[in-house]
This record gives C-alpha cells, structure tokens and sequence, in this order.
C-alpha cells in the first residue's frame, strides 16, 4: 500500500462519426475519501460543461483506515481538453490513463486495488 493513494486518473475518447450532442466521452477515476469525491466531481463537471447524462459506479471502502473510496465517472462533453487542470485537483497523481474504460463493478474494484 503506498503512503497517499488518494488521486485522479481520466481519459477521452472523440466521436469523429457521431452526429451526437457531445463529441467527447470523458472517463474520470477518483480515490479519495467519500467527501472529497464529491467536491472533485463537481470540479470536473465544472470544468468540461456543458455535460451530458452522467454515470457513476463507486466501490465500498477500500482502506477502513481511512475509509477511501473509488469511484468512476463518465459522461460526454463538447470540452476535448480540461481547460485548468489545478483548478480540479492539484496534485502529481492527477494524470491520463489510456487503460480507463467503462468497466462493471468488478473490474473497477480490480483497477482500484493496482493503486492500494
């Protein structure tokens, strides 16, 4: 387990076909505690509106100790790039993962566990 686990991992993928509302279909991973994620995620959304339907998948506590949670975002943006990315969450472990995909339950308590 490392010292500080808590950080936020995204992705994009841009529908060059569709003629959708939304070009961009964001991924955002968030670990932190309960709170936190909140206040994160109401950054993001901030951040890359106008947004479309969201959706969520959370994981339970990951670390009792200090009940860490994970939870996966995704939904659609016209936004292809995060205009300020300190505004969100200023910190190294605020990076791109190509490997972030929409994933079951499952497999987002696996993803999460590589960084526990």
């Amino acid at each position: 387990m490392t010292d500080n686990p808590r950080q936020v991992r995204y992705d994009s993928r841009t529908h060059t076909a569709d003629q959708s509302e939304f070009r961009h279909e964001w991924y955002f991973f968030i670990l932190n505690a309960s709170q936190e994620i909140g206040r994160i995620q109401e950054r993001i959304l901030r951040e890359l509106e106008p947004c479309g339907e969201l959706t969520e998948l959370e994981t339970g506590i990951l670390v009792p100790k200090n009940s860490l949670r994970a939870r996966l975002i995704i939904f659609q943006s016209n936004t292809g790039e995060i205009p300020s990315k300190r505004r969100i969450y200023d910190s190294p472990k605020f990076c791109r993962d190509r490997d972030l995909r929409p994933m079951n339950d499952v497999q987002l308590d696996n993803y999460a566990m590589k960084f526990i």
